[in-house]
């Protein structure tokens, strides 16, 4: 039976969007299996010596130059009181390639310059950097970006194209976006909760400054409520990650991950919802449900660029792309 060959499978190959750091861990176990070197020692001598970069790693060994420190990360409160606390790094050896490794932003901004549509090196050829700027055919991230590529993501808007990513753990932040024709590189690390919230401020700021960095959001434009779908009162899961969608005596649904109230939801049209955070009332990047086009039965919901299968409900076998068995919500943009 299905259950039994995949237990834990959320999603089948090439059939939708979901964002997975397991993808940089394969990644990392392929450059050593290609270099014969560890993934770290690999991405130093081939990678950031080249760039003049020192690198801080913050998984087992734990290695830092003597000239760099490294920012503790911190977690914010919610509530009035704002209380802080130092967060510790957590992050196991086999993992170090899905975030193993601390950067500044001047470090973020090097990497971006490799990416100019004019740049070419024996680091990272014109071809081999015009692949990376390619995005998947397919792939929806949303919640996250406009468009995904290979680790790169696309934000647009009318006038202009920018790539970059988003990073986000144990008390950390930071945002690349990187304009390949203009040459113009922005980059913003923080070691606190609050990272996102600064980023948006700076994102104003750079505006103002004639820099417009296209800003991809769900939160403003998430379409009128709605009833919620039917059967999206469940569990859902994402390898050890378990989300709920709780029915309320009041009548509001809350979204719990592993078991922790995390956000009221508000359900709206196209089977999109948006979050509010229960603890600071802030509203949160859009999720969606998911449902298969043949039956209408809700099989998964999207939260963070994630994608959780309803527990009772197995994912489909896979169909020819053009038949994604996931039906994701419609962009609001």
């Amino acid at each position: 039976p299905r259950s039994t060959l995949f237990p834990y499978t959320t999603l089948f190959r090439s059939t939708a969007f979901s964002y997975s750091s397991l993808g940089y861990v394969l990644a990392g176990h392929l450059i050593e299996a290609i270099t014969g070197m560890r993934w770290r020692d690999a991405v130093e001598s081939i990678l950031l010596q080249p760039l003049g970069i020192a690198p801080v790693f913050v998984c087992p060994p734990v290695r830092q130059s003597p000239a760099r420190g490294l920012a503790t990360g911190h977690s914010v409160s919610g509530d009035a009181a704002r209380r802080t606390r130092p967060v510790v790094q957590s992050i196991a050896a086999a993992e170090a390639p899905a975030g193993g490794l601390a950067l500044s932003a001047a470090d973020l901004v090097t990497l971006g310059l490799t990416q100019l549509a004019d740049v070419s090196s024996a680091l990272v050829p014109a071809a081999y950097a015009e692949q990376m700027r390619q995005m998947v055919e397919g792939a929806h991230p949303f919640g996250l970006a406009d468009g995904w590529g290979l680790g790169l993501a696309s934000f647009r808007d009318a006038s202009s194209t920018w790539l970059g990513h988003d990073g986000n753990a144990h008390g950390t932040a930071c945002y690349l976006r990187i304009e390949p024709t203009t040459g113009c590189v922005v980059a913003f690390t923080s070691n606190a909760t609050v990272g996102a919230h600064v980023w948006k401020e700076l994102v104003t700021e750079l505006a103002r400054s004639g820099i417009a960095l296209p800003t991809y959001s769900t939160v403003e434009a998430v379409g009128a409520p709605a009833a919620p779908p039917p059967g999206c009162v469940s569990k859902y899961v994402n390898g050890d990650t378990e989300y709920s969608v709780i029915a309320q005596p009041d009548g509001d649904h809350h979204l719990d991950i592993n078991g922790e109230p995390v956000a009221r939801i508000t359900f709206h049209e196209n089977l999109i919802i948006s979050l509010e955070d229960i603890a600071s009332g802030e509203r949160a990047p859009a999720g969606c449900f998911l449902r298969d086009p043949d039956t209408g039965i809700v099989t998964g919901i999207m939260v963070g660029g994630r994608v959780a299968r309803r527990q009772s409900i197995l994912p489909l076998m896979p169909r020819q792309r053009s038949e994604n068995p996931w039906l994701t919500a419609t962009s609001p943009r």
